[in-house]
This record gives C-alpha cells, structure tokens and sequence, in this order.
C-alpha cells in the first residue's frame, strides 16, 4: 500500500510476517525480564487486570509496588491497606487470586466512568475496554488514519471498509 502511494502503480507486493515474532514482541517486558532473572522474575505491578464493571470493563495498569494505597483510595476500600493477606508486596503477590475474587465483586458494583476518573487522578493507568463499535469511534483511530472508512459504488447509503493502514 505504502508503495502504491508513493509510485502510484497499482502493484501487490509479498509480505511475510512472523507470528512468532508478533507474539515475542507482544511479551517482551516479560520475556527479558524472565532472561535477567533467570527465571525468577518478580512481579513488580499487581493487581493488573480487565475488571467487570457495571457499565461495562476496565483496565487497570499499575506500574509500581506504590501504586497499591492510591488503587485501594480509588475504589474506596482503605481496609485493604491493612489487610495482612495484602498489607506488602510480597503478601499481595502470593495471596493473588485471593485478592482478585476480593476485588472483582468491588470493581463490579461501580460505574466504569467514575473508576476511570479516581484512578487517573491518582496516576494509576486505566482505561475503559471498547467494544469494536466503540473503538471505531475513538478520537485516536481518526487521527491516526488506522481505519478508513469507503463509500461502496452502487450503494444508497454510506457503507463502510475498513483498511488496516498502519497497523503493520
């Protein structure tokens, strides 16, 4: 495509992908972490996950072991702080599930907007999960032209393709 644009010609090209690689470098925090460690790679974020809300799902990101007293502030459970199962680090990292099916039925009573505004303001990364629909919509997917939308000859309505451009 980049080559039609630049030459004009209409001419396919052979493009070979790797999804190895694709998949190594969707890993690769993890994958050298692991390599340094030597397999001992401790978990320095959690408890990072997609959470059910009641509007719908978000994720939630947290880089730091400090992350945690600003996360329990945000999903308003300041008793978790002093809970001995995830009191420390090291408590939360191996009480883990635990912790999930404690914080899975939290999350799930609050509105995805309104744990979306507490976690930003405490630097917490999160972000509302987008159905398909929604993506397409995103403010994002139009600035950086990832998605472009057709009008179809013979068509009385404005119908849509979509073209990958940029996505690899």
């Amino acid at each position: 495509l980049m080559n039609q644009r630049l030459s004009g010609k209409k001419e396919g090209r052979r493009l070979e992908a790797s999804l190895m690689q694709g998949g190594a470098m969707l890993s690769v925090i993890r994958l050298m972490a692991q390599y340094l460690e030597r397999g001992a790679a401790t978990r320095t974020s959690m408890p990072n996950a997609v959470y059910d809300t009641v509007d719908g799902q978000i994720n939630v990101t947290m880089v730091r072991p400090q992350d945690w007293p600003p996360f329990c502030e945000a999903i308003e459970r300041p008793d978790l702080l002093t809970d001995p199962r995830f009191a420390t680090h090291e408590a939360r990292g191996k009480n883990l599930d635990e912790l999930y099916a404690v914080l899975r039925p939290i999350i799930k009573e609050k509105l995805t907007d309104h744990l979306a505004e507490r976690f930003t303001a405490r630097r917490i990364m999160n972000y509302r999960v987008n159905s398909y629909e929604e993506f397409l919509r995103e403010p994002q997917v139009a600035a950086t032209g990832i998605v472009s939308w057709l009008t179809q000859p013979r068509s009385e309505e404005h119908t849509s393709e979509l073209q990958s451009r940029g996505l690899i």
